[in-house]
């Protein structure tokens, strides 16, 4: 269930856009939404409405916006 969902309309009218999950690592900060040690983006497909993705480090903190990212790399 996805709760606190906030939209945007992106100009992309014709773009091939690709919904992806970005994960942020927020380890040991108080994350203000820009402040993030860094990020990455896992490519998802909406029809499977859950997914499973591997963090490799046990020891880090994360949250995860759900978006879509055109071919130029905006999200």
């Amino acid at each position: 269930d996805v709760t606190g969902v906030q939209t945007c309309a992106l100009p992309i009218s014709g773009a091939r856009v690709k919904p992806v999950l970005r994960f942020y690592d927020i380890t040991h900060i108080l994350f203000d939404g820009k402040n993030a040690h860094s990020f990455f983006d896992v490519e998802v497909v909406l029809a499977a409405r859950n997914w499973y993705i591997h963090l490799w480090s046990p020891a880090k903190s994360y949250c995860a916006d759900l978006g879509l990212k055109t071919p130029a790399g905006r999200f």
